[in-house]
């Protein structure tokens, strides 16, 4: 088997939980953050398995809970996003009365983002189960 070094999943988790609260953070002032983030979990996803596959030790066995715990901080990254953005967009000095009409587009792009992030979150999702069907009406 593989003999390389052991697979370190709270250093992959904590830095995949770093560039998220990073990127909610400051993508309001800097949309550009969104595809470099993109791009950043995707490139983890796949160097991630090819290094499982061809280098690493076999991991332990572990279960969906700790994803699933993670899963449940990005309501504060999101609440982060909504803070700084307003920060942003409400200081002077980034955002003048020239932009006023892209201010209040974005705004409503982002309502219109965590309306969406609401709905899906918090009624699609506890209405699927784990084999991608949905429950029955008096289950969710």
């Amino acid at each position: 088997m593989n003999t390389g070094d052991e697979f370190d999943m709270a250093q992959r988790y904590s830095d995949m939980v770093n560039f998220f609260f990073c990127t909610m953070m400051f993508s309001g002032g800097m949309p550009i953050l969104y595809p470099i983030a993109a791009f950043f979990f995707i490139f983890y996803y796949w160097v991630d398995k090819w290094m499982i596959c061809n280098f690493y030790h076999t991991p332990p066995m572990f279960d969906q809970s700790i994803a699933l715990k993670l899963l449940a901080f990005d309501k504060f990254g999101l609440l982060a996003h909504v803070i700084f953005t307003y920060w942003m967009f409400d200081n002077d000095n980034i955002f003048t009365d020239e932009t006023k009409p892209a201010k209040i587009f974005y705004v409503v792009v982002n309502f219109f983002l965590i309306c969406l992030w609401f709905f899906g979150r918090h009624l699609i999702l506890p209405c699927v189960d784990c084999k991608g069907g949905f429950l029955e009406d008096e289950d969710c």
